[in-house]
């Protein structure tokens, strides 16, 4: 995944992709032993998921992909 100040361009690297298997969303867990579940709200996501679009398509302007990434930032 490539992070830029004005945005977030999603990069699958080795094969590896975010998935929809949890009822169209998917559950993060963090080393506080916490997880959290989030729902795919933008329909290009969970395309993504599916490989039925690439990231490029999925990346602009993508809130769902946006939350992920303030997830792993840890706000």
């Amino acid at each position: 995944m490539n992070i830029s100040d004005d945005g977030v361009k999603w990069e699958i690297t080795d094969g590896h992709n975010i998935t929809a298997r949890h009822g169209g969303g998917f559950n993060m867990s963090f080393a506080d032993f916490h997880t959290e579940y989030y729902r795919w709200r933008d329909g290009r996501t969970e395309k993504l998921s599916y490989w039925e679009i690439s990231a490029d398509s999925a990346s602009g302007n993508n809130r769902d992909l946006a939350h992920v990434v303030r997830l792993l930032r840890g706000r």
